[in-house]
């Protein structure tokens, strides 16, 4: 299977002029409808940093293996949402990651991917209280395949690990900023896996946007 990454905006038509919000669930079996062989796999609300608008993004696995499929299924999805446009980006084994903005309306916002308005799939940041987070991290998580763990409590900064079933994995840092946990550091893969920057975030760390 394929990975299909997506941000969907719920604002029906201009933002800045939308009176109407998407409801999340009916975009998310909307894409059951109109992308053939996708399954959702993890999916997240953001308010985009740039233009303040909620978006869906989610990731899915997929059978679709090309633009020239993909393109006219997000398109039609487009319809069904009236929404603009779509941006994504699609992985395909040893391929290079095809990146698009796809939508009736795509030429109005630049007619490409942007990276400067992308967002990763993983949720927005909810800080809780040290005693609060410490307590979801000493419980221990795992998502979509990722585990994370504590390997040193009492130090400072904090150490955390995390590893993928199949080994790859690495260690990140957390410092205590008044009454939170904040993510300072990392190591061990080119960049934080999105699932690891969910479970932190669930957890109640802070993680910046230069991890994503």
């Amino acid at each position: 299977m394929n990975t299909l990454s997506l941000n969907i905006g719920l604002s029906v038509g201009n933002v800045e002029t939308a009176t109407e919000m998407l409801d999340p669930l009916t975009a998310l079996h909307a894409i059951g409808d109109h992308l053939p062989s996708t399954q959702v796999k993890e999916w997240h609300i953001r308010v985009h940093p740039i233009t303040g608008e909620l978006t869906l993004v989610v990731r899915l696995a997929t059978r679709i293996a090309g633009p020239n499929t993909l393109a006219p299924c997000i398109h039609d999805l487009c319809l069904a949402l009236r929404q603009d446009c779509i941006s994504g980006k699609l992985a395909v084994r040893s391929e290079e990651i095809h990146e698009f903005l796809t939508g009736p309306k795509a030429a109005d916002y630049g007619g490409a991917f942007d990276a400067t308005y992308w967002l990763a799939v993983t949720c927005d940041n909810a800080p809780q209280s040290t005693g609060v987070t410490l307590a979801n991290l000493y419980a221990g998580r795992t998502l979509a395949g990722w585990t994370l763990g504590t390997a040193r409590r009492d130090s400072e900064p904090m150490v955390l690990w995390f590893e993928h079933d199949n080994g790859t994995g690495g260690n990140c840092y957390l410092e205590f900023t008044g009454s939170q946990v904040e993510l300072v550091d990392a190591d061990g893969t080119v960049e934080l896996p999105k699932p690891v920057i969910t479970m932190l975030r669930q957890a109640g760390v802070f993680v910046g946007p230069d991890f994503e």
